[in-house]
């Protein structure tokens, strides 16, 4: 139909532009991970062969190993993950603590007990959604993608929804600081789903077309980002929130849905980084040359050992009747004197040199999975003292790691976790003190505290020093101010502020302890006064009887 000049123009998408640009950028980054994209696939390969998602496919119920001969690295990545998940956000422990980063407010006793009531509240509502479950997905993809990704959204029902998602179905890009604030994801669904969760007006009018086939998988991205300046400019409200949520029907360049966040909801923290790229490496990444010669050789191991326990046969032709059938029990055909030239193949190939270059393979695994700092070696016996000692020291080698997964994960995790309370109305109405301070969280896991170990141990060894010292001259404790002295080694141990007293129960105890030494020598200066008036009455009669 040929439209005249008098006729209106048809209706326009009125957001098409904007989402084709959208897209466009979304297409350009995905072209920044293609390198990373071709290790992901043979981590998954060697390392993780259940997230096969990476080639683009995933049958559900396949068997992942046929391909493997050797299971080690993939024990590696789950020994790895789950000490990660033990040590640094264990259930069973507080393993962080909010401060409003002043030591002497701690110490109040409305602050000490808001602070501490507060990160118990954290705590519980961490344990009571699906955190625990997600949390260890996060950890299995650094330790095997080197970068992970954690969607930590609103809930009716347990106030916090997590959900993590491997990086190969990602696509990121950093800020100038170094952190990740733009996430794109390319999602599947079919027809009746995306109806469902984005409703029919939203496709406009092309849902009429959408519903003719409901089974019919569409394509939908889904990208956050940081809102830019053009955008945020004279506007208030959710309009004036730092990041964007854009759900877009590629096929039709329609914007189905767009939310405001005032904190960014993904979480994507990295292994380790090198500088210029995005994507984080991992110790599996690392390994691959060693795991993928480890698979081989454990092929050709088997292989020889078979040969070994089953050796193959050589026969002259036509020497025997049939085929020759090597089944126990079985009876094989032989024309007459040839039964002696029938005889197995011994190819004279050791095994056992195999075995021991798959030792030391393994030990080289071991190394960059740090196995070894996770796991006490078999040795002699040690005492309870030594084996701390031991741990502490292992454990201090995965401070760098600790240090990142700190910043880009745990804190950034709390900001957005407080940020979801406080706009629930969960967060309870802090005390005056802590009226204008937004409060700190700072980490106890096993990992942190034995970082502070060092410090703990040079401590204990001077006051050694000062104990031989004092046998000499007594005065050298009075350099000490032993409530400093113990406030801080609380804080070096992890020790909770809940078991200290108050400054005006410890003046109350100090107070009681002074009258009770008062009462104790007003008894002794009596008793001894009592004394000397029995005494000297004692003489007196004694002076008298004598005259």
């Amino acid at each position: 139909m040929t439209v005249s000049k008098l006729d209106p123009a048809p209706l326009k998408n009125p957001g098409e532009d904007r989402a084709k640009a959208e897209l466009a950028h979304y297409a350009r980054m995905t072209t920044k991970r293609d390198n990373f994209q071709q290790t992901w696939k043979e981590v998954s390969l060697y390392v993780v062969p259940d997230k096969d998602g990476v080639f683009g496919h995933s049958t559900k119920g396949e068997e992942k190993h046929r391909h493997l001969y050797d299971g080690y690295a993939e024990h590696c990545v789950e020994l790895l993950s789950a000490a990660l998940h033990s040590m640094l956000t264990n259930p069973t422990t507080q393993w962080f603590f909010f401060t409003s980063g002043q030591l002497e407010m701690d110490r109040q006793p409305e602050v000490q007990k808001y602070l501490g009531d507060f990160s118990r509240q954290v705590l519980g509502i961490l344990n009571n959604s699906n955190f625990q479950s997600e949390v260890h997905e996060v950890f299995m993809d650094l330790c095997s993608f080197g970068t992970s990704a954690l969607r930590i959204m609103e809930d009716d029902e347990d106030t916090l929804r997590f959900h993590a998602r491997p990086i190969y179905e990602l696509v990121i890009a950093e800020n100038h600081l170094g952190i990740v604030d733009y996430v794109g994801t390319e999602d599947e669904m079919d027809v009746r789903q995306a109806l469902q969760q984005f409703g029919e007006k939203a496709f406009g009018e092309h849902a009429n077309k959408l519903r003719a086939d409901l089974t019919k998988c569409i394509k939908i991205h889904h990208i956050v980002r940081p809102r830019r300046k053009d955008e945020t400019k004279g506007t208030k409200g959710p309009n004036s929130s730092p990041y964007i949520s854009l759900h877009i029907y590629k096929e039709a360049n329609l914007i189905l849905q767009e939310e405001a966040f005032y904190t960014f909801p993904w979480i994507v923290p990295r292994w380790v980084k090198r500088t210029g790229e995005a994507y984080g490496r991992s110790p599996a990444m690392k390994a691959l040359p060693d795991i993928r010669m480890r698979n081989t050789m454990q092929k050709f191991y088997i292989r020889g050992v078979q040969k070994m326990v089953d050796p193959p046969w050589i026969a002259p032709e036509d020497s025997i009747m049939g085929d020759l059938d090597l089944t126990p029990g079985s009876v094989s055909s032989v024309r007459p004197g040839m039964a002696d030239q029938i005889r197995p193949l011994i190819s004279g190939g050791r095994p056992e040199v195999g075995k021991d270059l798959l030792e030391m393979n393994k030990e080289t695994i071991k190394a960059f999975f740090f196995i070894d700092q996770l796991q006490l070696r078999d040795g002699p016996q040690m005492t309870a003292t030594e084996v701390n000692t031991l741990v502490q020291q292992h454990l201090r080698l995965l401070g760098p790691i600790l240090g990142r997964l700190n910043y880009e994960f745990l804190k950034l995790m709390m900001v957005r976790i407080v940020d979801i309370m406080k706009r629930k109305n969960l967060i309870p109405t802090p005390p005056r003190e802590l009226a204008d301070k937004n409060p700190q969280v700072f980490f106890a896991s096993e990992i942190a505290k034995a970082q502070l170990m060092g410090e703990a141990d040079t401590i204990n060894r001077f006051m050694g020093i000062i104990s031989g010292l004092v046998a000499i001259d007594p005065s050298v404790y009075d350099l000490l101010d032993s409530e400093k002295f113990v406030n801080y080694m609380a804080n070096l141990y992890g020790v909770t502020r809940e078991i200290f007293r108050s400054k005006a129960e410890v003046k109350q105890v100090q107070a009681a302890r002074a009258e009770a030494q008062n009462k104790a020598v007003q008894g002794e200066e009596n008793l001894i006064q009592a004394e000397t008036m029995q005494k000297g009455a004692a003489g007196v009669k004694a002076l008298k009887e004598s005259a």
